[in-house]
């Protein structure tokens, strides 16, 4: 397994991967997160897992076409927050 930080989609055009792991900070309810966005607008989402951490543990992006996990950072430990990465991520990792 290769592990590589990619910062925006152009980065990985073309390219085949197993998954992908989109990590990102919301930022004023997603309008200043064009990065994250510009992600979300790809056209195959099979292999995408979107992590956004927040501060209000009540919000969900209202995509249902998305796998998306959030967080609320002040709120959940990182060592919680593994665990579910791992169960959106597994199924997608395996041959």
């Amino acid at each position: 397994m290769v592990v590589r930080e990619v910062k925006k989609p152009q980065d990985i055009a073309g390219e085949e991967y197993s998954a992908l792991l989109v990590m990102e900070t919301l930022k004023a309810w997603l309008w200043f997160n064009g990065g994250l966005k510009k992600f979300a607008a790809r056209p195959d989402q099979s292999r995408t897992v979107y992590f956004v951490s927040v501060g209000d543990e009540k919000w969900r992006w209202k995509r249902d076409d998305l796998t998306v996990l959030t967080t609320a950072t002040q709120k959940v430990k990182a060592a919680d927050t593994y665990p579910q990465l791992r169960q959106l991520l597994d199924p997608l990792l395996q041959p």
